[in-house]
Parts: structure tokens; sequence; C-alpha cells
């Protein structure tokens, strides 16, 4: 007869200790010893690293980044002159902006259409003419600025009477759309093609003339 005895084993699971949290932030101004930390509004794109360890003095570090989008903004779309001699140039400027991946785009016409001039908040040697601001950045697009540069035209008809002439103005450049036209006393301007243009004409004096053919 054989008899076999049997032991038995009892005992309850122990409960670890919490670990213990160690929180950074790059760049440096937050720090923690909480789990979980709450509240947290970075002002710039931020990476925190917490540092966990056990009882045993093992240590796990893991890492999150925040990235932060500031919202577009600016002050004033200016030039340096808004009204310059027909021959001249100027520079334009968007003032003060500020935002994530904010960029400016210059056209000669609304929404994108016309000539594309370059990309910037500073656009130099430009000459009379409307010119269109598209601003953008991670955020999104503010609605499009407009700024019109005048040019200063004085006729002097050196050549001859014809308004087309360059040399019968005194910038040597034929008007366009967005040049103040000043017609000297006893001079004669002649209009001969249908497609002259000026924003505005002025007739100094007596005998100034503009006449159409």
């Amino acid at each position: 007869v054989s008899q076999s005895r049997y032991s038995k084993v009892s005992g309850a699971y122990a409960v670890a200790p919490e670990a213990t949290y160690s929180w950074t932030s790059v760049p440096a101004g937050f720090t923690s010893s909480l789990k979980n930390p709450t509240g947290i509004t970075p002002a710039t794109t931020t990476t925190y690293t917490v540092t966990a360890t056990n009882s045993y003095g093992c240590s796990s570090t893991a890492s999150v980044t925040v990235v932060v989008n500031a919202p577009l903004s600016f002050s004033s779309v200016t030039a340096g002159a808004t009204e310059l001699l027909a021959n001249q140039t100027t520079t334009l400027q968007v003032n003060d902006l500020t935002g994530t991946d904010a960029n400016v785009s210059w056209f000669t016409g609304a929404n994108g259409s016309g000539d594309f001039l370059g990309t910037g908040a500073v656009l130099s040697n430009v000459g009379p003419g409307k010119y269109y601001a598209q601003i953008t950045g991670a955020c999104g697009t503010l609605p499009e600025q407009e700024i019109t540069v005048y040019g200063l035209s004085n006729w002097t008809g050196a050549i001859n009477t014809n308004w087309a002439v360059a040399g019968n103005w005194a910038e040597n450049v034929v008007p366009t759309a967005y040049c103040k036209v000043t017609i000297g006393t006893a001079k004669t301007a002649e209009v001969m093609v249908q497609d002259a243009v000026a924003y505005q004409v002025t007739v100094q004096g007596r005998g100034g003339i503009v006449t159409g053919k």
C-alpha cells in the first residue's frame, strides 16, 4: 500500500510600489513629478520627456512633441512712396508679419491673377500700379491685401505733340492707368491712339491743350 502526501502553499499577491516620474521639456521650463500632468499650454512647439523609475531602480524614458502653430498677423501693407515719378520704383512691405510658416505672395491682379512678382514680406523695385498681397501660413490664409502706387507724368512735347511718344514726357515713359498726368502751360498733347490711359489729367495755366484724333 502506497500513500501520497500533498502540501499546499498559499499566499497573497504583493502590489509593487508605484513608479516615480520626472518630466522635463525642450525648450526648458516645464517640470513635474506627476504621472499624468494636466493643464499644460505650451506657447511654442515643445517636446516633453518623462522618465519612469520603479521600486527596483529600473527606469524607462519616453517623449512626446506638441506642435504649436501661431496664427497669422500683420499690422499694415505700405509702400516706400505712394506717389513717385513715372520712371521711378519703390518698395512694398507687409509690416509686423508673424505666424507659423507666414509668407507673402505678390501679384499684379486680384486673386492670384496677373503677373506673379515674388514672395516675401518685402517686394522691391516696383513702379506705378496696383499690387495684391496674399498672406498665407500654417494656420490658413488672411484676406487679400491691395496697395496702389501712383506715377507722376509731366508732358514736355520735346519731340512732337504725340501722347504715345515716350520722349515727349519728362520721365521718358508713356503714362499708364496709374499715372497722374500734368500738361504744362502752353503745351499741346495729342492723343492719337485709342488705348491712351491715365489715372488723372491736369492741364495747367493758359494754353494747355489735350486733343484727340
